[in-house]
Order: C-alpha cells, then sequence, then structure tokens
C-alpha cells in the first residue's frame, strides 16, 4: 500500500469544521502525552514453570525460557505470579470470556470489558474510543475478550488494511506544496464556515467569535511548538500486501499480519486516533495457528499440550516469538517520538492469555508492561496467593487515571491489587 500523504491534527481538524475544533485541540493541549494502552493476548496459556520468574525477592529473580524476551525490557515489566481466575466457565471458553471482564458464566449478562470500558473513559478525546485488531481473531465461534455492556460480544478487525482506511481512509491528502500547506491554520482551513455563521450573529456575538478565534491561533501556536503536531503514515504497508480473497486469514501470512496489526497500533499512537487498542493474537484452541518463523512446525493448541506432558520445545518457541514480537512493538514505540519523550513513556500494556496451564485458570500468565510516566514500577515479579484478577483490572484502570474500587465480580475482594501501584 503507497500511502502518499502526510497527517497532523491540523489536517484531521480540517474535516470536521468549525464547532468541531475544541474537542480535539483542548485534550492535545490538557495533555501533551496522554496515557495510553495495548491489551496483546496470545493464546493457550503458558507452562508455568517456564513462564513465570524464578525469584528470591520482588526485584531479585530471573526469567525462564518463554519470558526470556522480556529481558531486554526488565526495566519496565512487572510479572506477577498468583492470581487467579473466579467464577464459572472452565477451560479455554471461560478464560477467554474473564479475562478483560473480570466475570465468570454466572454473570454473563453483566460483562463489560476493560478495553471498551476505557474506550468509553477517553471516547471524547480521540476520533476512536478503542481498536480491536486481530490476527485471526475470529476464526473461533466461540466466546472473544471484548465486550459491551449487557455481555455483547465484540469481533476484531482481522484484516490490518480495512483497520488501516477505517482509522486513515477519511484523511484527505495535502495541498501538493506539502511544506506550505502544512503550517497553514486549521482556523484558516474553515474560516469561510466561521465568517457565514458570523454574518447571522449580532455585533456582541461576533466580538465574542473574533475573540475565540484569536485564542484558538494562540492555541495551535503552544500545539505547534509542543507537540510537533505530525504522524507520518506512508511507510505503512511498504511490502504491499494485499488482503484480497481473505489473504488476511491465511495462516501462511499470520506474521506478516501481526506485524501490520502492530505497525497500525503506533502510527494510530501516534496520531492520538485513541488511546486504546487490544491486539488479539489467534484464538484460544488455536489448533490450525502454525508460525514456521517461531522455528517449528507444530501448531500452538497442541504445542501446548505437548508441554503439558514434559515436551515444552515447540510451545517455548511459540510463546517466545509471541513474546519477541511484544517487544518489537515496545521497541517501536520507544522510538517514535512525542513531546519531550516518546510513545512507550506514557503506554501501558497488559500481555495475558485466557488460560494459564492445562487448561487452569489459577497463577495466570500475566505481565504488565509499562513506560517511565505510566506510574508502575518495572524491575520487579511480585508474588500473590490466589489473588483476584479483577484486582489487577482496577489497578490498570487506576494507572490510567480513572477512580475505581471494583471492577467485574467482587466475591473474591475489590480494590486494587497490593504493591503494584
Amino acid at each position: 500500500m503507497n500511502n502518499k500523504f502526510l497527517i497532523n491534527r491540523r489536517h484531521f481538524l480540517k474535516g470536521l469544521g468549525a464547532a468541531s475544533i475544541l474537542p480535539f485541540i483542548r485534550p492535545a493541549i490538557a495533555a501533551e502525552s496522554p496515557k495510553r494502552i495495548i491489551f496483546f493476548y496470545t493464546p493457550d496459556g503458558a507452562t508455568n514453570g517456564l513462564w513465570h520468574p524464578n525469584r528470591s525477592s520482588d526485584t531479585n529473580f530471573t526469567l525462564p525460557a518463554m519470558t526470556a524476551p522480556f529481558e531486554a525490557i526488565r526495566d519496565k515489566c512487572v510479572f506477577l505470579t498468583g492470581l487467579k481466575m473466579y467464577g464459572g466457565g472452565g477451560t479455554h471458553e471461560g478464560g477467554a470470556a474473564k479475562v478483560l471482564t473480570g466475570f465468570g458464566s454466572e454473570n454473563a449478562q453483566r460483562r463489560v470489558s476493560l478495553d471498551y470500558y476505557l474506550g468509553q473513559y477517553f471516547k471524547m478525546e480521540t476520533a476512536f474510543p478503542y481498536l480491536n485488531l486481530g490476527v485471526r481473531g475470529n476464526e473461533w465461534s466461540k466466546p472473544m475478550l471484548t465486550y459491551s455492556p449487557g455481555g455483547i460480544e465484540i469481533l476484531s478487525e482481522d484484516n490490518p488494511i480495512a483497520a488501516f482506511n477505517r482509522v486513515f481512509g477519511n484523511m484527505t491528502s495535502p495541498n501538493p506544496d506539502g511544506d506550505v500547506a502544512r503550517e497553514l491554520s486549521i482556523i484558516d482551513f474553515v474560516l469561510d464556515e466561521v465568517n457565514q455563521i458570523s454574518q447571522r450573529l449580532g455585533t456582541l456575538e461576533q466580538r465574542k467569535v473574533d475573540m475565540h478565534l484569536s485564542s484558538l491561533r494562540d492555541i495551535e501556536r503552544r500545539l505547534r511548538d509542543s507537540v510537533g503536531g505530525s504522524c507520518d503514515v506512508d511507510d505503512f504497508n511498504q511490502g504491499g500486501f494485499n488482503p484480497d480473497n481473505g489473504a488476511y486469514k491465511d495462516v501462511a501470512n499470520f506474521a506478516t499480519v501481526l506485524q501490520l496489526q502492530m505497525d497500525l497500533a503506533a502510527k494510530a499512537f501516534s496520531c492520538d486516533m485513541t488511546r486504546v487498542i487490544t491486539i488479539k493474537i489467534g484464538h484460544p484452541v488455536s489448533g490450525e495457528i502454525i508460525i514456521p518463523e517461531s522455528g517449528t512446525q507444530r501448531d500452538n493448541h497442541n504445542a501446548s499440550h505437548d508441554s503439558d506432558g514434559g515436551n515444552s520445545d515447540s510451545f517455548i518457541k511459540l510463546k517466545s516469538w509471541y513474546n519477541q514480537q511484544l517487544v518489537s512493538l515496545i521497541d517501536t514505540l520507544t522510538n517514535t517520538p512525542e513531546g519531550n519523550g516518546n510513545l512507550m513513556d506514557n503506554t501501558l500494556i497488559f500481555n495475558m492469555s485466557e488460560i494459564s496451564h492445562n487448561h487452569s485458570h489459577n497463577n495466570m500468565p500475566f505481565v504488565l508492561i509499562g513506560g517511565s510516566k505510566t506510574g508502575l514500577v518495572g524491575g520487579r515479579a511480585l508474588s500473590y496467593s490466589d489473588e483476584s484478577h479483577s484486582k489487577l483490572l482496577v489497578s490498570i484502570a487506576k494507572l490510567m487515571g480513572l477512580s475505581i474500587d471494583s471492577f467485574g465480580d467482587t466475591s473474591n475482594g475489590s480494590g486494587s491489587l497490593g504493591g503494584l501501584i
């Protein structure tokens, strides 16, 4: 795909009209580097002894084979041991429904997932409340990860080109004069509309409009000086991946589609199109997913059961590969400037699966990863004793700036996870 355009806040606002300017400019000024979150799902759990750190204290630990790729970002990670997903509904199906909602099957109608919930919290500040991106995420008829109120499942968008067009497709290309066009004020783009409105106003109201426009120009200057305000999407899909005829569903393209979805996530954050993204890699019971790039020809689901029986080589390769992809995404965010830092500084990532070892919902394989300005203190391995994972969901919401004391089922306790934040 060749995207011959450069998007910035002023170009985005150009198409919105005068009445829509302030809701988008205010958040950009109020929060130069807003907090963002990625929910990063990988399928079929993990082998406990090969995932959870070998620890002697919260800060003194070694990483086993599956989580070894996180050594490169150790200072950003909190490894969580001993969290349990309570509630009815077992194995893969029940875990997929619980992991972001905190509710078991007995409360199915009360489910709303944390990604959706956070998206509603930030929806007035960005063009999209959340993005739900998948890699063969819908190739399973059982429960999804994301739920709107009432327990309504929301599918992921598994076609990265369709997702890109949805997010950026309505953006108009700038004037061929390029740099000159990019320096024009958004107010100049909508000035005719403003003037038409002003003609219908009295003298006092016209003065108020003039003062309002003057304030907006000052905001634009501050925005340009403090943020820079541009995001380049021209290099998306330089390999020219064509999703036609269901190619995005083809297992042979699994690694390519994942890379495109991660690239899209980074660009959506860079352009401040959303604050919440879910990346769903595969699906529970992913028996058809074979990833040669991981170093094994064994499918993900059967590899997980091989590991249950003591033959862990293939599952180690698969889980390590997933984690390497996440590290590469974090590198991309770290290398993308924002304000006085980079995108990763204010980004939180919840690395998760729907089960732990051998269909269990005990000792879940959860890792929380955060940049330097998220409020998360990394470089730790925290151990709990069957604490409800709903408390982790509360903690994540608090790190994102929400003030809540419960999320999901509170039968096994409420509040945030002790010692995490």
